[in-house]
């Protein structure tokens, strides 16, 4: 599972508890893209200025203040449309977590009018993303960026059948301890998983569907762990081109992986 925050008192969280264990301290509350305190923000108020509290200004928060952070939405619809820009990175011991009140996903895909690259990129240590449907970006719908570590993702889509992305997860050498894996093996996310999923086999699963290239391609990270995860097949329907939810190229594309 990698060494990021167990709980109480592990070494790998300097103040002891998981981002995953903590209530959520930021809430992303608007789905337009805006920073209204700029890129140095420490102050939630005036983060929430505007029309609320974007995903931009969220990461800005979670970065400029001491972790851990729990980021979750409050969307009417559990959407929105991708920013103009990439976003920033998403910083250590952070927990992106899409689900709303009856865990479904938050969707993230961009516009005509957007210019980002990539969904998310992860550059920290200690991260976790969970519950996000990432589609339609023209390169990846996450990237984990050289010197991540310690980075674990579960119930996350990564591309559909309207949506592609160019790759649905990429990760750079210079890597370690990634996982795609499932929700309940993370501190205290077990007794969600298990109250709303127990009856659902699609629900704590990676999904990545019908990317235009590669669905996961990494290259020279260490310790890569995949499970849990549906790659070119699922049991949604709507997510694929009829019977079709194969990525373009390889499923799964490994290169000097340790």
């Amino acid at each position: 599972m990698g060494e990021y925050c167990m709980g109480p008192m592990d070494a790998n969280c300097p103040d002891g508890i998981a981002p995953t264990c903590i209530e959520s301290d930021i809430v992303v509350d608007t789905q337009e893209d805006e920073s209204d305190g700029g890129m140095l923000n420490t102050d939630p108020i005036i983060a929430a200025s505007g029309t609320g509290t974007s995903l931009r200004e969220a990461l800005i928060l979670a970065t400029n203040l001491p972790g851990p952070h729990h980021i979750s939405f409050d969307l009417e619809p559990n959407e929105f449309n991708a920013p103009a820009s990439n976003l920033p990175a998403v910083p250590d011991l952070t927990f992106i977590d899409g689900a709303d009140p009856i865990v479904k996903k938050t969707r993230m895909r961009p516009t005509q009018a957007s210019r980002a690259q990539d969904g998310l990129t992860i550059e920290g240590s200690n991260v976790i993303v969970g519950n996000m449907h990432i589609a339609g970006f023209p390169r990846n719908a996450i990237k984990i960026n050289t010197g991540a570590t310690d980075v674990n993702m579960f119930n996350v889509s990564m591309g559909e059948a309207d949506y592609p992305n160019q790759v649905g997860l990429k990760i750079l050498s210079g890597t370690k301890n990634i996982t795609l894996g499932r929700g309940r093996e993370l501190p205290c996310i077990k007794p969600i998983v298990l109250a709303h999923g127990a009856n659902n086999s699609s629900y704590d699963v990676n999904l990545v569907l019908s990317n235009e290239h590669n669905g996961i391609l990494a290259e020279g990270t260490s310790n890569l762990r995949i499970y849990g995860t549906w790659v070119g097949f699922t049991n949604n329907a709507s997510l694929c081109d009829g019977d079709s939810c194969g990525n373009g190229w390889v499923g799964i594309h490994l290169i000097d992986v340790q």
